[in-house]
């Protein structure tokens, strides 16, 4: 489990184990980095490397550092991990829909699929999400705790099977943990 905060994200890894050593999984994780135009700061860098590792992490990172890049890059990063092509998936749960909006844009200009839920938007692309279509889920708490639609969706072996982290944006928000 990965906690990255600052203004504030906490990311929970699923049960990994990779047989990779920290160079092989730098390598791949600076080779994903680059293809979104980035060079990684050493703190991503090493946020992401302890989550392909299953650790436990928790970061605080001042506003504009780039704490949202770990956790777009993950899926990219457990593609090449896993040996699959664009099925690993990330949620996010945010409690601010503009910011989800302004994600998924961002996230659309990296070439990642993406979508954003909200208990104000009920998304069209609610199928699409339970086929594993998107990498990248943002999802407000409401929509994601209020009735039983999307916890069945993540109970499905399509999730079960890709899904590679919990993320927690803005998590200075949560009141309880």
């Amino acid at each position: 489990m990965l906690r990255i905060t600052g203004l504030k994200v906490y990311i929970e890894c699923v049960e990994w184990n990779s047989e990779m050593s920290d160079v092989q999984l730098k390598a791949v994780i600076g080779e994903v980095a680059s293809g979104f135009g980035y060079t990684l700061k050493q703190e991503q860098e090493d946020s992401i490397l302890q989550f392909t590792k299953g650790k436990d992490v928790f970061i605080s990172l001042p506003t504009g550092f780039g704490k949202s890049l770990c956790y777009i890059l993950l899926p990219g990063v457990f593609d090449i991990i896993r040996g699959v092509e664009k099925k690993s998936m990330i949620l996010v749960i945010s409690p601010l829909i503009a910011l989800m909006e302004d994600q998924v844009a961002t996230i659309h200009s990296f070439g990642t699929s993406a979508v954003y839920v909200s208990d104000v938007k009920m998304t069209k692309d609610k199928e699409r999400i339970r086929e594993g279509k998107f990498q990248v889920i943002l999802m407000s708490p409401e929509a994601l705790f209020s009735g039983t639609t999307w916890k069945h969706t993540l109970s499905t072996n399509i999730f079960r099977e890709n899904l590679v982290g919990m993320i927690v944006d803005e998590a200075h928000c949560v009141k309880k943990w």
